[in-house]
């Protein structure tokens, strides 16, 4: 098993940086490779909440895997389970209002199977690149959104 851990602070207020990021249907936005996701759930998003994603990685074929939440707390914390190709993993984001903005501890656990085993840590590698990645483009676009408003 990989696990990996991330820290971000974002400079908007708890409800809008919760509510954008906790809905996965924002992730082709600042995702890489996912160039789209749709609901596969009825009602509001929580503990159930299914989605499908789309992902084009930079060789191979596209790939369609699905994210369900197993754990939601409105603007405090939620926690997914999914597929990155052939790799399961879970994942739980913890929301924190601070001054300033909100800080996001973010926890991973992959776990690659098979072959995938002997690999771990080029993933390791590879998937710690990749999320920080992800995370600054979040970070981006959310800031960015509020620099664009109008005061």
């Amino acid at each position: 098993m990989i696990e990996l851990k991330f820290q971000l602070t974002i400079n908007r207020p708890l409800d809008e940086v919760f509510g954008y990021a906790s809905d996965t249907e924002n992730l082709p936005q600042w995702g890489g490779g996912v160039v789209g996701v749709k609901r596969t759930t009825s009602g509001p998003i929580g503990v159930g909440t299914v989605f499908r994603l789309t992902a084009k990685p930079p060789v191979g074929p596209v790939v369609y895997s699905d994210y369900e939440y197993t754990e939601y707390e409105r603007n405090r914390k939620y926690t997914g389970v999914g597929e990155v190709g052939p790799i399961p993993f879970t994942e739980t984001w913890v929301f924190d209002s601070i001054p300033g903005g909100v800080g996001i501890h973010v926890q991973i656990w992959l776990k690659p199977g098979g072959f995938l085993k002997l690999l771990q840590p080029f993933l390791r590698l590879i998937f710690s690149v990749w999320i920080r990645s992800d995370f600054s483009k979040l970070k981006r676009v959310l800031e960015a959104k509020h620099a664009a408003q109008p005061a």
